[in-house]
C-alpha cells in the first residue's frame, strides 16, 4: 500500500490539493523521495567501490571495453539492456565466453558515480 501511495505521489507529480484530498501529508512524502534518491546513489557508489575492476566503457558499435584490462566485451542478449544505446558506462557481475565475451549480470552506471569515489 505505501508503494502504491509513493507511486500515485510521483505519477501526480507531489501535487499539494492531491496530497490534501488524499490525506497524504505532503512534507512526509518529500522527505521519503529525497531518502529513496540518497539511498539510490548510495547503492550505485556501494557497488562500484566493490566491482570496479567490473566497469566498461562504451566504445563502438555498441561494445564496450574494459577500464582494467582494454578488453573488448558485449551486453548478453538475455541481458535487458541489451537493446539499450548509447550507455557510456557499465558494470557486471558476470562474464561469459562464446564466440565474444558477453557480460551477462549488468548495469548502467552514471560517469559522475565514478569520477565521485
Amino acid at each position: 500500500m505505501l508503494l502504491n501511495i509513493y507511486k500515485q505521489f510521483k505519477k501526480f507529480k507531489g501535487n499539494v490539493p492531491w496530497c490534501k484530498e488524499n490525506y497524504i501529508n505532503f512534507r512526509n512524502m518529500k522527505k521519503a523521495m529525497a531518502i529513496r534518491k540518497q539511498l539510490s546513489e548510495l547503492s550505485a557508489k556501494i557497488e562500484v567501490l566493490g566491482l570496479f575492476m567490473n566497469v566498461a566503457l562504451l566504445h563502438e558499435n555498441n561494445t564496450y571495453k574494459l577500464v582494467e584490462s582494454n578488453q573488448e566485451i558485449k551486453v548478453h542478449p538475455s541481458s535487458c539492456l541489451f537493446k539499450k544505446r548509447n550507455l557510456t558506462c557499465v558494470i557486471y557481475t558476470e562474464l561469459v565466453q562464446t564466440s565474444n565475451v558477453f557480460m551477462v549480470y549488468v548495469n548502467s552506471l552514471s560517469l559522475i558515480i565514478l569520477v565521485i569515489n
